[in-house]
């Protein structure tokens, strides 16, 4: 919502929320910023009939693109094949090897189980592995759609629990997923591709959409997100999104 906010996206706008946890805070924000918002229950519904609800709404309101955040369900095959390739998710993780929930504290685990070192960073922390986020099109498997675009690689830090690294792989996603929705919404996704990734020495197969960067468009979007950014250093972003942290401290 920020992005739209700030100006940052283009030709995008905000018709709907919907949740299925009455009381989620993504719905005192939504208030905030004036974006309409429906709670549909998924409690005693089977998965189809819940989509089916939401599907209802969503053509009411003319959605074009279902953005998933925070949103812990399985999609139904029916809605999967409904919204073809119209549904964007992200995940907390570069690597299906922590695929579906709990994805940091998995990673957490992990890293911690092998115990390497891969450095320290500027606070003598050491860093014993990498994460991140990825940005996906949607299919029926465990986010195992198309890759859209990946983060950085985020550090895992030995002192880390599972909330610190979810906070620090956060600041990553939330510049992400904008990136990618404006990537959709511009048409510059153009195909997909067979591709092997390696990360910390885990090779997996993954299918990755082709991109069209022409014309400057990172470039474009890299000067635009700098007042993201920017908020991302207010207290206002650090109340609402890291616990009161600082960036600086979270990073």
């Amino acid at each position: 919502m920020d992005h739209v906010r700030l100006n940052i996206l283009e030709k995008v706008r905000i018709p709907l929320l919907i949740c299925n946890y009455e009381n989620a805070p993504v719905l005192k924000a939504a208030e905030e910023y004036g974006v309409r918002w429906a709670f549909i229950d998924h409690r005693g519904k089977q998965r189809e009939e819940f989509d089916k609800e939401v599907s209802t709404l969503l053509e009411e309101y003319n959605v074009d693109i279902v953005i998933l955040a925070g949103f812990n369900r399985l999609l139904s095959p029916w809605f999967v094949n409904e919204y073809r390739w119209r549904v964007i998710n992200i995940h907390p993780s570069l690597t299906l090897k922590f695929a579906g929930l709990h994805a940091q504290r998995r990673a957490l685990e992990y890293f911690k189980s092998i115990n390497k070192t891969y450095g320290y960073d500027d606070k003598g922390r050491r860093i014993i592995g990498y994460s991140g986020c990825t940005v996906h099109l949607v299919d029926e498997g465990v986010d195992t759609g198309p890759i859209i675009i990946q983060s950085e690689k985020v550090p895992v830090k030995e002192d880390d629990d599972e909330q610190s690294l979810s906070y620090r792989i956060l600041i990553y996603e939330h510049r992400l997923f904008s990136k990618a929705i404006q990537l959709y919404v511009d048409g510059r996704i153009i195909g997909v591709e067979d591709v092997k990734l390696s990360f910390n020495g885990y090779e997996e197969a993954r299918r990755r959409v082709k991109l069209d960067l022409s014309g400057g468009w990172e470039e474009r979007w890299n000067r635009r997100e700098q007042a993201y950014i920017k908020y991302q250093q207010s207290m206002d972003y650090s109340v609402k999104n890291l616990g009161g942290k600082p960036l600086n401290e979270v990073l």
